[in-house]
């Protein structure tokens, strides 16, 4: 069977037709017209036989970046903390007991603190990263606890958020300031 349509209904048809294809036209091109964004730089840091990487960066207050991860020596894990210049160039680098960094921020006095795993570890350095604060917050030493970010708080104090690894693989959310 065919249908036939009045003159007034095919103009609307076609006006809709129209305007979906053009509509589609033009999220297509603009689509294509945003170019990628270009590199600066890329660099890479650590050795040729270590197993070694970055969990947190942040941009610090001078341009560089404050870098914390995990670095492998010999057959010990342990948290490595890296201050880069604006370019990545490898400022200085700290080696802190425990097994990876989470999180880590600069400091309203110019210094950085990060917090680290298994155990949730609360470490404070200078801003050249000489260690001032290394201090344990684990709740209980048969359930495992992580730290997995940390802010400073209005008073120079700080908060950190994660969890409790209960039995069954239940999680709790763990918060200590």
């Amino acid at each position: 069977s065919m249908i036939l349509l009045g003159n007034n209904e095919m103009k609307t048809n076609f006006l809709i037709i129209s305007v979906f294809i053009l509509a589609f036209a033009q999220v297509s091109s603009f689509t294509y017209a945003v170019a990628p964004p270009e590199v600066d730089w890329n660099v890479s840091y650590g050795g040729y036989i270590d197993q070694d990487w970055g969990t947190s960066i942040k941009q610090t207050l001078d341009g560089g970046f404050i870098i914390g991860g995990r670095t492998e020596l010999g057959l010990k894990d342990n948290i490595w903390l890296f201050k880069a210049d604006s370019n990545g160039n490898r400022l200085w680098d700290r080696v802190l007991d425990g097994v990876s960094a989470t999180d880590v921020i600069e400091t309203s006095d110019g210094g950085y603190a990060l917090v680290g795993y298994p155990i949730p570890n609360l470490f404070k350095t200078d801003s050249n990263g000489n260690l001032l604060i290394n201090k344990s917050f684990s709740r209980n030493s048969s359930i495992p606890t992580v730290a997995r970010s940390i802010k400073q708080t209005l008073d120079g104090g700080f908060v950190l958020a994660g969890y409790l690894q209960e039995y069954y693989g239940y999680k709790d959310i763990y918060v200590v300031k």
